[in-house]
């Protein structure tokens, strides 16, 4: 079915100009969702957590990777382009025979995804008609109200990041507080769409058991059944060194080994058990 088309702002537009930068834009992932799905990754997060994997998506605006070029005199690859919402819907719907065939869709990814409501909105007003399956891979922190009035009934999943529990904890590893993060969640489960909340395991941040117990009770009490843990992905630390800034220290270098993996899964488990709360998880 062909797209909508929108009052897309042209190149040559000031509008445009300011428009969201999207950083990458993957085809047939089958980590971000359910079914084979179109990932668009956009620009520019509200937080500043030290383990971040994608530290390219912090900021909202272009950047370059400085990279080795012929060894002598570096090379530059440009992070950020401005794609209207027709041309990102029309990125989505060349997908859609695969979505039907495996119930996939497209995840708007990030960085933070609800920072950039308005495009959200436009390219779902141009790709609903054509039944495509929408979910947001989210931390949180993001204007309930405009949700509401923009995006309520139009994303069917919402993948929900927790990280820290401790507000003080979280405020010191991500530069914010959680208190939105929370609301957000709270008010969500209250909703009929759907949620899973994914869990990174960050070594001496989020895998301890205080945090994972908080995260089970949490949890069971807003009725959250589909949770899964994530384990620690160091790719972010070669990334920042393309930005030309120095990685957060004493980040862990290697990526979590399997036997850590799996003890902190089958804690988490035991904990839930321990609350009578029935989970789904995809490990």
């Amino acid at each position: 079915m062909p797209s909508t088309r929108l009052n897309s702002p042209s190149r040559d537009s000031d509008e445009y100009a300011e428009a969201s930068q999207i950083f990458d834009l993957v085809h047939g992932s089958t980590e971000d969702g359910p079914g084979l799905r179109t990932v668009v990754f956009l620009k520019g997060c509200p937080l500043r957590c030290v383990w971040c994997h994608n530290p390219e998506s912090q900021d909202p605006r272009q950047q370059e990777f400085t990279t080795s070029g012929d060894g002598v005199t570096p090379s530059f690859e440009t992070i950020g382009r401005v794609l209207t919402p027709d041309e990102v819907a029309d990125e989505i719907l060349r997908d859609a025979s695969f979505y039907r065939v495996s119930g996939g869709g497209v995840t708007f990814s990030g960085g933070e995804p609800m920072m950039h409501m308005r495009l959200l909105e436009d390219v779902c007003a141009a790709i609903k008609d054509a039944g495509v399956h929408v979910a947001v891979d989210t931390c949180g922190q993001f204007d309930y109200a405009e949700y509401e009035r923009r995006l309520a009934g139009t994303i069917d999943l919402f993948l929900y990041d927790l990280k820290l529990m401790d507000d003080e904890q979280h405020r010191m590893a991500t530069g914010a507080s959680n208190a939105v993060i929370h609301a957000n969640l709270i008010r969500l489960a209250a909703s009929d769409v759907a949620i899973h909340v994914r869990v990174p395991l960050i070594p001496g941040y989020t895998a301890t058991r205080t945090n994972l117990s908080q995260i089970a009770e949490f949890a069971t009490e807003h009725h959250l059944s589909k949770v899964s843990l994530l384990p620690y992905n160091p790719s972010g630390i070669e990334k920042w060194r393309k930005l030309g800034i120095a990685p957060p220290v004493l980040m862990p270098t290697e990526p979590m080994h399997m036997d850590e993996y799996s003890n902190w899964v089958r804690f988490f488990r035991e904990r839930m058990s321990d609350l009578a709360a029935r989970i789904e998880t995809d490990w």
